[in-house]
C-alpha cells in the first residue's frame, strides 16, 4: 500500500529503477549547525543515493516529533525528548542520532561532535589568554542533557589552578525565560565575577546575550570579560557586538558521517559498539575572545602591537623597537608569562586571523594570505603546520566538506 505523497518508484521501459531510500531528517534549519548537518547528509545521498528525504523547516528548541503517517527506511535525527525517541524506537527503522543528549543511549547509534574535545578546546583558548578566572553559562530548553561540556570546562580550569563559575538560573526557569529576564540576570551575575574573566557560552546564541548583557552592563569585552560559544552561528557571531569567537564544530563534516553509519545500519550492518565522535575543526578567533590578560606590561604592550600590525608584513625586530627593549629582555618576558616566544605569538596571532577568513568567506588563499600578515600562501601553509597541525585549505575544508573533499 502505498503512503500518500511518498510514491513508489515503478520500473520505466522494461528497465526497474533503484528503489530510493526514504529517510526523515529531524534536525533544526535555523542554526548554521543544522543547516550544516543537512548540506553534509544530502552530500553524501547525492554520491551515494538515492535518498527521498522528509525534512521540515525547524527551530533550535522546537520540540521534534516523527511526522504522522510518515513510513520509510531510516532516521537521522537531534533526539532532544524522551518522546522522540520513543517515536523513533515504535517506528522500528534504523536511527543515527546526532545530538549531546542521552535519550539514545543503549537505543541508536549515536554520530556527533566530541563534546569533551570541545570543552578542552575553549578552556584552553581562554587560559592560553592569560585567563586565570572562568565562567560557564549552561543552556535553556535542555532537560535531560549531562552538560559534559560545562564539567570539562570546569575540570581544566581546576587542572589549572583555576576557578570556573557557573551561571544559576532561579528555579523553575532553567526551561523558559523570557529575554529581558535572561539579560537582567546575566548582568547581576556578571558584575559579581572577578575581573578579567573568561566566559564559554553553551551556544553563539547564549554567547550573543553575555555580550549584550555585558554592553548593558558597562563591562568591556574582551578587555574585561573574553567570551566563547561552543557551537559557531554565522548570523549570531555577525550579530553580536564585538562579533563572538566560537567553535567550529565542522558540522558538515558531521552530517556526512552520520548519514553513512545509517547507511550502514539500513543494509542491516550492526550497531557501532559506543558513539561515533569527530573531533571540532578548531576555534574560531573574532573580538570577543582577542584578548592578552597579563599585569607585564612589556609583554602587554608588544602584544597589543602585534594584534594591531599583524595583517603588515611586520617581525620581531619592529616588536622590540615599538617596546624600547632588547630582544633579549623581550624573550625572557615571554618566556615567564606565556611560556613561548615573541616570534611564535606573533605567528599565532596571524594564524587565528587567518582562520577566522576561512571560515567567514570563501576569499582565494592568497588574498587570505596577503592580508594576515603572512604575504605568501606557502608561509601561511608553514604557519597552520606549526600551530593547527593542517594545512589553510585542509581547515577549510575540515569545516566546509564532507571527509575525502579537497
Amino acid at each position: 500500500m502505498r503512503q500518500q505523497g511518498f510514491p513508489d518508484l515503478l520500473p520505466e521501459s522494461g528497465s526497474a529503477r533503484v528503489q530510493p531510500r526514504r529517510v526523515a531528517i529531524l534536525i533544526e534549519s535555523s542554526t548554521s549547525w543544522g543547516t550544516g548537518v543537512i548540506r553534509g547528509i544530502a552530500r553524501y545521498a547525492a554520491e551515494h543515493g538515492p535518498w527521498v528525504f522528509y525534512l521540515e523547516p525547524l527551530g533550535r528548541n522546537q520540540t521534534l516529533r516523527m511526522p504522522e503517517g510518515w513510513t520509510g527506511d531510516g532516521v537521522l535525527a537531534r533526539v532532544n525528548s524522551r518522546e522522540l525517541a520513543d517515536d523513533i524506537e515504535h517506528a522500528g527503522v534504523p536511527c543515527v542520532d546526532l545530538s549531546w543528549f542521552g535519550f539514545s543511549e543503549g537505543r541508536f547509534a549515536n554520530c556527533t561532535v566530541d563534546e569533551v574535545a570541545v570543552g578542552r578546546l575553549v578552556a584552553s583558548h581562554l587560559l592560553e589568554r592569560g585567563l586565570r578566572n572562568l565562567a560557564y553559562v549552561p543552556p535553556l530548553q535542555r532537560q535531560g542533557y549531562a552538560n559534559l561540556l560545562g564539567q570539562t570546562v570546569e575540570r581544566v580550569a581546576r587542572e589549572a589552578g583555576c576557578e570556573c563559575a557557573w551561571y544559576e538560573r532561579p528555579e523553575g526557569e532553567r526551561v523558559h525565560r523570557p529575554w529581558r529576564a535572561e539579560l537582567e540576570g546575566l548582568i547581576d551575575w556578571l558584575r559579581s565575577l572577578p575581573k578579567p574573566v573568561g566566559v564559554v557560552a553553551f551556544g553563539d546564541f547564549s554567547a550573543r546575550q553575555v555580550t549584550e548583557a555585558c554592553w548593558l552592563a558597562g563591562l568591556a569585552v574582551p578587555d574585561e570579560v573574553a567570551v566563547v560559544g561552543s557551537e559557531q552561528d554565522e548570523l549570531s557571531s555577525l550579530i553580536s557586538n564585538p562579533p563572538l569567537s566560537s567553535v567550529d564544530v565542522g558540522s558538515v563534516r558531521v552530517g556526512y558521517a552520520a548519514a553513512e553509519l545509517l547507511d550502514g545500519l539500513m543494509r542491516g550492518e550492526p550497531l557501532p559498539a559506543g558513539p561515533v565522535l569527530l573531533a571540532p575543526v578548531g576555534i574560531i578567533t573574532r573580538r570577543s575572545s582577542d584578548v592578552l590578560a597579563t599585569t607585564d606590561e612589556i609583554v602587554a604592550q608588544a602584544c597589543q602591537f602585534m594584534r594591531a600590525n599583524a595583517h603588515r608584513p611586520i617581525h620581531i625586530d619592529h616588536v622590540v623597537e615599538h617596546c624600547a627593549v632588547s630582544r633579549r629582555t623581550l624573550e625572557q618576558r615571554f618566556a615567564a608569562v606565556l611560556d613561548r616566544t615573541p616570534a611564535r605569538m606573533l605567528r599565532r596571532i596571524r594564524v587565528e586571523r587567518a582562520a577566522a577568513r576561512l571560515a567567514d568567506s570563501d576569499d582565494p588563499l592568497p588574498v587570505v594570505a596577503s592580508e594576515t600578515g603572512f604575504v605568501t600562501p606557502d608561509r601561511m601553509t608553514r604557519a597552520f603546520r606549526a600551530e593547527l597541525e593542517t594545512t589553510p585549505q585542509e581547515f577549510r575544508m575540515r569545516g566546509a566538506a564532507a571527509p575525502g573533499e579537497c
